[in-house]
């Protein structure tokens, strides 16, 4: 079941109070009680978190920002999050930190890293299918994005756009320009582009020493909100993450297998047995994370073959479609042609 941080809905129920909204009738509607609320590191299921959220806009249908883009929300919030973002050697790290561990204030989306020779282009997707709802939690979640760039980088000139897939009128747009200090347009994903050259550019505070440290404490506290997961689905999760957010990768089995057993702090012989106890293997789970990945990228017309042959980490064509045509049992083109013909 996938939860959310309970001090989400705090924050939010501030400002429903601030507005003389009966703050109690409105947390009766969604099934919270106040209880839930004053649990230190409480979780609130989805179901619930998105009827708080779909209550609160139609309340408030305007997204506000009151401050400055900084890491104070998450040093405030999620203490250790922000630290990980904070002291990272460079914004690539520190924005991949962020997509490792945001679980922690809640589970109820996917963020995808797709690199371009100029810019890397960070796309939201959220699992609600309210537009007012959308328009919340991606635009705060690029703010968060924002104010991480901001720490790693002095000047405005990152940012190159958002690309949003919500209603938006002219003045929203014309607002969330001078905040973010690039265009901002309708697209066919919720996406945030920023250049690709600072990205590697060093942390002039990082404490390289403190940073380990801080790594294993979010990673802690990311595994105790997922005690019932099996190992399998463990390594699915961190298999399309390290295929969505990570750029420069060697994509083959064994490599992956490597990152997989980097990041569950476990040796490759101890994660090929508990596979085994639950009768499969990292290769059948690597197939499967392809597959779906394929599915997905094939459906999307702006991709080409040979890019989401590349994002895959097939050496070329020719091996992606033999891949696909095993299993599958056609070549991508026809997949594509008969998926976007439905």
């Amino acid at each position: 079941m996938k939860t959310v941080s309970n001090r989400i809905a705090q924050i939010y129920l501030e400002q429903v109070f601030s507005a003389n909204v009966d703050e109690r009738q409105l947390l009766q509607r969604t099934g919270i009680n106040m209880q839930e609320l004053s649990v230190a590191n409480g979780r609130l299921d989805a179901q619930r978190h998105f009827r708080f959220f779909e209550l609160y806009t139609s309340i408030f249908p305007e997204v506000q920002f009151d401050s400055e883009p900084d890491l104070s929300f998450l040093f405030s919030n999620f203490n250790v999050l922000g630290a990980v973002c904070g002291n990272a050697p460079t914004l690539l790290e520190a924005l991949k930190a962020y997509v490792r561990y945001r679980a922690l204030i809640g589970e109820c989306d996917d963020i995808e890293f797709v690199i371009q020779d100029h810019y890397l282009k960070i796309v939201y997707h959220s699992e609600s299918d309210n537009p007012l709802i959308t328009k919340l939690v991606v635009l705060n979640h690029f703010y968060v994005f924002y104010a991480i760039v901001r720490e790693y980088v002095d000047d405005n000139s990152t940012n190159l756009g958002l690309r949003l897939n919500f209603p938006i009128s002219i003045e929203e747009k014309r607002n969330l320009s001078e905040i973010f200090y690039c265009s901002v347009e309708s697209g066919i994903q919720n996406s945030y582009y920023i250049h690709r050259q600072c990205l590697h550019l060093p942390h002039k505070s990082s404490n390289s020493a403190l940073q380990p440290y801080l790594l294993q404490q979010a990673e802690e506290q990311l595994q105790q909100l997922r005690p019932a997961l099996t190992y399998s689905a463990q390594v699915e999760k961190i298999l399309q993450k390290l295929i969505w957010t990570e750029l420069d990768i060697d994509c083959h089995a064994e490599s992956m297998q490597t990152l997989v057993c980097e990041q569950l702090r476990i040796s490759r012989w101890t994660l090929a047995r508990r596979l085994n106890q639950e009768n499969i293997n990292f290769s059948g789970i690597y197939t499967k994370v392809r597959c779906a990945e394929a599915s997905r990228l094939l459906a999307e017309p702006q991709f080409s073959l040979l890019c989401i042959s590349q994002s895959l980490g097939f050496t070329n064509q020719s091996s992606f479609n033999r891949f696909f045509r095993e299993q599958f049992g056609c070549t991508p083109s026809h997949y594509r042609q008969h998926h976007v013909a439905e």
